[in-house]
């Protein structure tokens, strides 16, 4: 077969585009912005009423000490702490009427009656689940006491526990940062930490993160300088705290809040101490580079270089 000058020409044009097309359509997606996700802002949940007479310890009559506080996502928690991390449960109670709660977690069932005079005077409670049965639990001193705390960030409304040991040996008070996702007072391994804490004298705020729980805003546009602001309000708020003896006052960063605590740490000179949490020794560049470029060699993916 003769390829004529035309063909040659046609050819020529076709390699053209095949070449510059490319060229020209990555050109045009560089110069033009990305979109971005328009994140909703969801509504804080809000209990019906105040439910701060029930939130405190119980012990039963078979020995069953347990916790009730504030819930992030719900109305009230019963904690029931353990040695055992798989006997560790965290059951979230839902307000039906005066002194009565249910919930319905997945495959967890729940009936408590809270049998009252008033919401603010305790007679006993009973607990019912698949895995646990209290009867006649009755309000015990424990080792602190806990209040729901509001602060400001600017516009962002933040809510959290705060955790105020029976003992003031220690007087220091540390600020839980939260991890990256969705995150709140509900996450049982940040509230098991707080506890063991708390237990040991520490006094303990652990907020929800902006945009989940009682907490406003949006965490999925914000950058990790708001995040520590953030940090930075609940820090001020116990040290505006007249009742609260605080001798030293850190923070206590969990997973990506390891990157965070250090931002506060530059931006708020009366940080007296940094504790990390399985956090990162390096950038989040590096580490999501090292986590892409494993997910591809884990994924079977051939080297080319």
């Amino acid at each position: 077969m003769t390829v004529t000058h035309e063909m040659k020409h046609i050819l020529i044009k076709i390699l053209f585009v095949l070449i510059l097309g490319p060229i020209f359509i990555l050109g045009i997606l560089y110069i033009l912005p990305p979109s971005r996700e328009d994140i909703p802002v969801r509504t804080p949940f809000q209990s019906d009423q105040d439910l701060s007479g029930l939130v405190g310890w119980y012990a039963s009559e078979t020995g069953d000490f347990f916790c009730v506080t504030w819930g992030a996502k719900s109305d009230l928690n019963v904690n029931l702490y353990s040695r055992f991390r798989d006997e560790l449960q965290s059951i979230p109670l839902k307000h039906i009427q005066d002194g009565q709660f249910d919930a319905d977690n997945n495959d967890l069932t729940v009936e408590a009656r809270f049998d009252v005079d008033s919401i603010s005077k305790i007679k006993t409670l009973d607990l019912k689940t698949r895995n646990t049965n209290i009867v006649g639990a009755q309000k015990r001193k424990g080792p602190y006491l806990m209040r729901e705390l509001e602060y400001d960030n600017g516009d962002i409304k933040l809510c959290g526990t705060l955790f105020i040991p029976a003992s003031d040996k220690l007087n220091s008070a540390v600020v839980m940062i939260h991890g990256s996702g969705n995150s709140d007072r509900d996450n049982f391994w940040y509230m098991h930490m707080a506890d063991y804490l708390a237990k040991k004298g520490h006094i303990i705020l652990l907020p929800d993160k902006r945009g989940c729980g009682k907490s406003s805003g949006t965490w999925q546009n914000t950058s990790f300088n708001d995040l520590a602001e953030d940090v930075i309000a609940g820090l001020e708020a116990l040290k505006g705290d007249t009742s609260l003896v605080i001798s030293h006052i850190g923070v206590m960063g969990l997973s990506q809040g390891g990157w965070i605590s250090h931002i506060v740490d530059d931006l708020y000179p009366a940080l007296d101490f940094i504790v990390d949490v399985v956090s990162s020794a390096t950038t989040p560049y590096e580490q999501v580079r090292h986590e892409v470029e494993s997910d591809i060699r884990n994924a079977g993916v051939p080297e080319l270089f």
